[in-house]
């Protein structure tokens, strides 16, 4: 690139594209602000999209706030309790020491008696 190419690009105004960038970059900034920092960009999209009317694609949120930094905060994974006590385990002895005792799945059976199907 020449010294000349050089100079007129870096004394150009900024683009219109840019200064939108600069803009929607301020605004989501707000919005993640006023959600306490927990909002990630499908959230601030929905937000920017819905209640506020602002055309924006989702992917551009996402590169905005990757590029100044703001991001939500993830949800809890929760895993199984390999202590917690399951139906089989709970009835399980009570049926063990009576064997003459069944169980019943009521969901096959109609309420002929309800009057109603």
């Amino acid at each position: 690139m020449s010294h000349c190419g050089f100079c007129e690009w870096r004394s150009r105004p900024t683009s219109r594209a840019a200064l939108r960038r600069e803009w929607t970059t301020g605004v989501i900034a707000v919005v993640h602000n006023r959600s306490h920092g927990t909002y990630g960009a499908p959230r601030v999209h929905a937000e920017l999209r819905l209640a506020m009317g602002i055309m924006v694609s989702r992917k551009t949120v996402a590169k905005l706030m990757r590029a100044a930094g703001p991001a939500g905060i993830p949800r809890r994974r929760t895993r199984k309790n390999p202590k917690s006590r399951s139906a089989v385990r709970i009835c399980a002895p009570e049926f063990l020491a009576h064997p003459t005792q069944f169980a019943v799945d009521v969901r096959h059976h109609r309420a002929s008696h309800l009057g109603k199907r």
